[in-house]
């Protein structure tokens, strides 16, 4: 569902969430992998749906949509459970909606960080809020 596409890394929600969770301190990063890099070298496709999970992410079931235009073969990339629980150092996490429960692996960051990291987090997942996730259409894929 809606929920779901409002879950992932490589779309106009997900990147201002990447900047949340740099801004609170996450090293986002799989065994040395840079997520980033992983969203990047794919939609370049320099390396496929299977080499994602290399960089903590996986491919989701979703077409992958650059403004009204459906890139081939693309899907839009999720951070996978395991890359999560090696980015936030916590084998608790259930999956990405488990991190900003109250005492959640964000919340957790958010306390330790500083009041300037806080504040620049803060900024960025409410950008990430504003983004509207229409029904149907490419609007939740942008």
């Amino acid at each position: 569902g809606n929920a779901d596409v409002a879950r992932m890394a490589n779309n106009v929600k997900g990147r201002f969430e990447i900047k949340g969770f740099r801004a609170l301190g996450v090293v986002l990063e799989f065994h040395g992998n840079d997520v980033e890099e992983g969203i990047r070298l794919y939609e370049a496709s320099t390396i496929n749906g299977k080499d994602v999970k290399k960089y903590g992410l996986e491919e989701s079931d979703y077409d992958l949509w650059r403004g009204s235009t459906k890139l081939a073969g693309k899907k839009l990339l999720r951070i996978d459970t395991a890359g999560l629980q090696h980015m936030f150092g916590d084998v608790s996490i259930s999956g990405y909606a488990s991190l900003w429960k109250v005492g959640g692996a964000v919340d957790k960051k958010a306390q330790l960080a500083d009041s300037i990291a806080r504040e620049s987090a803060v900024t960025h997942f409410r950008d990430s809020l504003k983004v509207v996730q229409r029904q149907g259409g490419d609007g939740g894929h942008q």
